[in-house]
């Protein structure tokens, strides 16, 4: 399964690649995975304690 893509029965009608990729679940994750690295140096930078499990 192709996880570069958004999957919709209206994709290969309406949506060109490059909107099938920025709403894949690929780019969705790799955003997700930035946001909580720059948020963990944000909170590092400030002092801020680590959270523990």
């Amino acid at each position: 399964m192709n996880k570069n893509t958004y999957e919709s029965p209206l994709n290969s009608r309406y949506a060109s690649k490059e909107m099938q990729y920025i709403f894949s679940p690929d780019r969705k994750f790799t955003t997700w995975r930035r946001l909580w690295i720059a948020l963990a140096e944000s909170e590092m930078e400030l002092g801020l304690p680590r959270h523990r499990l």
